[in-house]
């Protein structure tokens, strides 16, 4: 059976008292465990520890879930993975009745009035799943403790469900360490960025920051996306030079549906990004989902791997980039496919009081020979280009696409 929740060495200490000791916990998928101990034993410390109660940082050991560590902040970040305690002390009003303890925090509404309907079908629903053959209606207090345990399993609020195409990455205190690849300027004052953080900006960065639980697609944009996106929304840029330069007479060429989009501006990513209800990624979202919490310096490990990565082009028309499920063994952590050596993917944009700069991360199949003043490459995870934004026409560009992410509320 897979391994499903490994807690490691973990201890708790609270002033005069040692809760928990170096305890291991192991739950593989479809297994039931019970903690058996008298009172003070620490079974309680222990789930508080695992649904984040007691925050990462506050205890030692670790935590891995679902084949990552975590790092949970509060119970948000554990629920958010569907990870779900149900305290001993329960949190039900009394006079109210089970269909109002289910929703308390969040009834179903209808222009700001509350929709009862909604409520009282919603919650037959969820009691069904429980087992519990009671009226929603009825006041929890008409009920026994044993089917007052059932309402607040069934108020529980179930995992976040991913978006259909999209990876959830959960929340993390995250090292953000990246540089840019510019050709000059060694690490002197003016080189690169200057991120919000930063009093000046310079090529090599580090900053610790906290990255909320997001989506994130599986794959860049595809042709196949990116054209339903033009028809439903009729778009069509004023700035228009380069526009989708490979299409022909209002679509892709043909077996070209499964590649990533092309020759598309910042623009044109934002525009698709808003209509399709998404945004494009910050690049610490974009690198955090390539490089999970281990600080790899490629999406798969350590090591770079040619057999994970489109070709090399280094011709002087370009073929082309692969379609993005080819490559699966280049996957990151998560799952994210096609992140590195396919085409560069849009991120952020800075400007100052000279200059737009985009941020674009991944780097691209295509290297062009016979100058070293061409943009360079950016494979790592750890790298980024800046790309000097002057018009959409002129930032567009064979090598560049994107992808979507969406925020979890």
């Amino acid at each position: 059976m897979t391994t499903l929740l490994d807690m490691r060495g973990i201890s708790k200490a609270f002033v005069g008292v040692k809760a928990l000791s170096d305890v291991n916990f192991t739950v593989r998928q479809g297994e039931i465990h019970a903690l058996v101990g008298e009172n003070g034993a620490g079974k309680s410390t222990l789930m508080k520890v695992l649904s984040g109660v007691y925050p990462s940082g506050s205890y030692d050991g670790s935590i891995v879930y679902d084949g990552e560590e975590r790092h949970f902040r509060d119970i948000n970040d554990s629920e958010a993975l569907g990870i779900i305690i149900i305290h001993q002390e329960l949190a039900l009003i009394p006079l109210l009745s089970i269909a109002e303890n289910i929703f308390i925090a969040s009834p179903p509404s209808r222009f700001g009035v509350i929709d009862r309907n909604a409520v009282y079908k919603r919650s037959q629903q969820l009691l069904a799943k429980v087992g519990l053959n009671e009226a929603p209606d009825t006041p929890v207090t008409n009920i026994g403790i044993g089917k007052q345990q059932l309402v607040e399993i069934a108020k529980t609020k179930p995992a976040s469900s991913a978006p259909d195409g999209m990876i959830m990455i959960p929340a993390a205190d995250y090292v953000f360490k990246v540089e840019g690849i510019e050709v000059e300027g060694s690490n002197n004052a003016g080189v690169d960025l200057q991120y919000p953080w930063e009093d000046i900006p310079r090529r090599y960065h580090e900053h610790k920051i906290h990255i909320s639980t997001f989506y994130m697609d599986k794959y860049p944009v595809t042709n196949a996306d990116f054209k339903k996106f033009v028809d439903a929304a009729h778009y069509h840029p004023a700035d228009d030079l380069n526009f989708l330069k490979d299409w022909k007479d209002g679509s892709y060429p043909e077996g070209w549906a499964d590649k990533p989009v092309t020759w598309v501006s910042l623009e044109d990513g934002r525009a698709y990004a808003k209509w399709s209800g998404k945004r494009l990624p910050h690049e610490w979202e974009w690198q955090y989902a390539a490089q999970g919490s281990d600080a790899r310096i490629y999406p798969w490990g350590d090591v770079w791997d040619v057999s994970r990565v489109p070709a090399v082009d280094h011709g002087r028309r370009m073929h082309g980039p692969d379609s993005v499920s080819t490559h699966p063994t280049g996957a990151s952590p998560s799952g994210i496919m096609d992140l590195v050596g396919n085409v560069w993917q849009w991120t952020d944009e800075y400007v100052d009081d000279h200059t737009r700069g985009g941020i674009l991360r991944g780097g691209s199949y295509y290297q062009p020979l016979g100058s070293i003043w061409y943009f360079p490459q950016a494979y790592r995870n750890d790298q980024h280009g800046k790309l000097l934004l002057m018009a959409p026409s002129y930032d567009r560009s064979g090598a560049v696409g994107f992808r979507c992410v969406k925020d979890t509320e």
